[in-house]
C-alpha cells in the first residue's frame, strides 16, 4: 500500500506521498506474501498544468509494468496547460485500465483554477469521482494505508486548526503525520507499508513546486 495526503486551505494546497515500495511475490504454491522493500518509489507527480496527482495501491500492474511508469508516460502526453485535473485523472484511469482492471489503485488530484482550490479522488474499480474540497476550498484527507493517519487527523476535526496553517506549517504537519504513521507501524509490528520520508508538492495560485523533487538524483 501507500500513504497519500492533501491539506488545502486559504494559503494553497500541500500534497504528500510516502516512498515505500511493498512487494507482493508469489510462492511456489501460488500464495502471495507482502514485504517492504525500497524507499524510492515515486507516488506523487506534477503535471504540465501545475496540478498534483498522487496514487496509492498496487505498484506493479498485471504484466509487470510499474504503475508509476504508466502515470509518468501518460502525464508527459498532457501538453495543454488548460487541461483540468479532472480530465487528467480520467485520462490516467483509462491509461491504467489498459494494464489492469481489478487492481486496487486510488488516484488523488489537486488544482487551483482561477483561485478555486479543488481536490478529487477516484479508483479504477469505481465509476464515481469524489470531490473532497468543501465550498470554501478546504480539505484534509488521507488515502491508502491510512488508518493511523485518519486517527491523527481526527484531532483536527475538533478544532480545525489546520485551516490556519501557513504553507510551511502544512508541509511540516503532513511530514509529521507521515513519519508518525511509519513509526507506529514499526512499533506495533505491522507491515512497513509507509516510509518515514515523503515527497511533498505545494500548489499556490501562482505556481506549483516541489519541496524536494523526487526527480533529483543524489
Amino acid at each position: 500500500m501507500s500513504l497519500a495526503m492533501v491539506l488545502a486551505n486559504q494559503y494553497g494546497i500541500v500534497m504528500s506521498a510516502d516512498k515505500r515500495m511493498t512487494l507482493a511475490p508469489k510462492t511456489s504454491d501460488g500464495q502471495t506474501f507482502l514485504y517492504p522493500s525500497l524507499n524510492h518509489q515515486q507516488k506523487l507527480f506534477m503535471t504540465k498544468s501545475g496540478h498534483g496527482i498522487a496514487f496509492t495501491g498496487t505498484l506493479t500492474l498485471d504484466d509487470g509494468t510499474a504503475t508509476a511508469v504508466v502515470i509518468k508516460n501518460a502525464i508527459a502526453k498532457y501538453n495543454s496547460p488548460r487541461t483540468s485535473v479532472l480530465d487528467e485523472l480520467k485520462g490516467l484511469k483509462n491509461a491504467l485500465k489498459q494494464y489492469t482492471k481489478e487492481k486496487q489503485i486510488t488516484l488523488v488530484g489537486a488544482e487551483i483554477n482561477n483561485g478555486k482550490r479543488q481536490v478529487f479522488t477516484l479508483t479504477l474499480t469505481d465509476k464515481n469521482i469524489e470531490k473532497n474540497t468543501n465550498e470554501e476550498g478546504l480539505c484534509l484527507l488521507s488515502r491508502g494505508d491510512c488508518s493511523f493517519a485518519e486517527m491523527l487527523m481526527s484531532f483536527q476535526s475538533r478544532n480545525s486548526n489546520c485551516v490556519h496553517f501557513s504553507l510551511q506549517e502544512s508541509i511540516n504537519y503532513l511530514r509529521f503525520v507521515n513519519s508518525t504513521v511509519a513509526k507506529l507501524q514499526y512499533y506495533n509490528g505491522n507491515l512497513q507499508s509507509v516510509s518515514e520520508e515523503c515527497d511533498v508538492l505545494v500548489l499556490t495560485p501562482k505556481e506549483a513546486k516541489w519541496v524536494i523533487s523526487p526527480e533529483t538524483l543524489f
